[in-house]
């Protein structure tokens, strides 16, 4: 069966899991287990431990099926991970598989510890009862959900006031996880596994308890600070234990927090292609803007997306104004210099567009997917009133001037036409019926239609179908692109 025969991601993603297991490959989803049905579903991310030894082997089975790498800035970047993402082109879903070559963990933003357990993890596998996927035993997994408690749970000054009120002061969301392994985990094994790298004396296997995990323990004040003493005790015990095996140490550490925090405020996910640049052109009735909105939170869920409108900004306070001024200069009996201030709101509209445009080519060139609302063409300038072009009077002195703007504003990559014939248009939007507004309306067909066939980078959408054909056609000509 061919990746495009399946009939869901699901099945999409389970062969990709049957082949890597048909070719031996040593692997294991290894946390968060309990999650697998929204996964396979593509609603969150796998978590996959791959042996180091395999990967190159992993990698080429991930592209065998369409799967694609993806970049992240380095608030998001570590050694010994990877992301690949994956598409299911009958439904148009995502899938991300988060690839891990050691476990690596620590605070959020902060993953400076690499466990020393990857080979112990991957050599006791077992095959999911659900789905054709390996995943960490439940001794292992709640071993490792225990140690990564310890590390993102932080003493501090609301932790205390917390553990006094006898509430659960772990990460959020582990409720549900380590319910999970409670039902499937041999306890006595995965303390043994704890015992044997902290020693018998370590609390570590104490700490739902020190933590109250399910918050369900009912205790007094004085057993709350208690186990708000022991709770440091025990962080201290795994620190020192695991010191050896941080990524960074000290003033580094320090300097490489400080760097991921001031990436986070630039932060880039980008295909392995780098960035794009994409128009949606598309005449009334073409379902252009709920088309963009749609495709934009499509691609931001595992993608950095700018969308930028490329229309006539009739908000923007700078063209407002001049827009006042001319029609106030005309009541005035200044019809010349009315017009040449309306003329001159055409220049400033054009140059807004060229700042668009170099924002544009910044934010492609950081790797992010760049969507234009509309986009000016050469093939809107014959319009009476083009759409997205030059709008000044060929005898106007302000003529060259925009022009010399709109010519330094480089087409996108690929202009998404959503065709729409005039009858389909009109139906979709009654009160466009008049003649007027239908002549304005085909006027604009006819200039798109120009636009296909002058631009080799046109992809034509026929947007008279239903919307989840037209949606499904659009996320797979974007995909080609990422």
């Amino acid at each position: 069966m061919s990746k495009n025969d399946t009939d869901t991601p699901e099945q999409d993603i389970q062969n990709i899991f049957r082949q890597l297991n048909v070719e031996n490959l040593s692997y294991c989803h290894w946390k968060s287990n309990s999650h697998l049905n929204d996964s396979f579903s593509g609603e969150t991310d796998f978590d996959l431990l791959v042996a180091q030894k395999d990967a190159d082997e992993f990698r080429r089975v991930l592209t065998k099926y369409g799967m694609k790498r993806r970049w992240s800035t380095a608030d998001k970047a570590y050694s010994f991970m990877e992301d690949y993402i994956g598409f299911h082109e009958p439904s148009g879903a995502m899938y991300h598989f988060h690839i891990h070559y050691k476990i690596i963990t620590g605070q959020r933003y902060d993953k400076n510890y690499v466990l020393p357990f990857s080979d112990q993890v991957l050599s006791s596998t077992i095959d999911n009862a659900n789905y054709t996927i390996k995943t960490s035993n439940p001794e292992w997994e709640l071993a490792l959900l225990l140690i990564r408690i310890a590390l993102k749970t932080q003493p501090t000054l609301r932790n205390f006031v917390k553990v006094l009120a006898g509430k659960n002061i772990a990460p959020s969301n582990i409720d549900e996880e380590y319910e999970y392994l409670l039902e499937k985990a041999d306890l006595a094994k995965s303390k043994s596994y704890l015992d044997d790298f902290f020693g018998a004396s370590s609390l570590i296997s104490q700490l739902p308890d020190i933590v109250n995990l399910t918050g369900r323990i009912e205790k007094s004040s004085l057993r709350g600070l208690a186990d708000f003493f022991s709770f440091i005790l025990l962080r201290m015990q795994v620190l020192s234990k695991l010191a050896n095996h941080r990524c960074r140490t000290g003033t580094e550490h320090r300097r490489e927090k400080r760097a991921r925090g001031i990436y986070k405020t630039i932060s880039v996910r980008s295909g392995s292609k780098g960035g794009i640049r994409v128009a949606f052109i598309g005449a009334d009735g073409a379902g252009k803007s709920s088309t963009i909105e749609i495709i934009s939170k499509w691609l931001s869920w595992k993608y950095s997306v700018s969308s930028l409108y490329m229309g006539i900004p009739k908000n923007h306070s700078g063209v407002i104004a001049l827009r006042r001024l001319a029609g106030l200069t005309r009541k005035l009996g200044m019809g010349k210099f009315g017009q040449f201030i309306m003329e001159l709101q055409w220049v400033y509209i054009a140059y807004l567009r060229y700042r668009l445009h170099v924002r544009s080519i910044q934010a492609s060139n950081t790797g992010k997917i760049v969507i234009f609302d509309r986009h000016p063409h050469a093939a809107f300038s014959e319009m009476k009133e083009p759409m997205d072009g030059s709008r000044v009077a060929k005898e106007s002195p302000l003529k060259s001037l925009e022009e010399r703007l709109y010519s330094r504003i480089d087409p996108p990559d690929a202009f998404f036409v959503l065709n729409v014939d005039l009858e389909t248009s009109v139906a979709r939007k009654p009160e466009h019926g008049t003649e007027a507004t239908k002549k304005m309306i085909q006027t604009k067909i006819s200039a798109i239609d120009v636009l296909c066939r002058s631009e080799n980078n046109a992809v034509v959408i026929d947007s008279c179908r239903h919307r989840d054909l037209v949606l499904r056609d659009i996320k797979k000509a974007l995909w080609g692109f990422l």
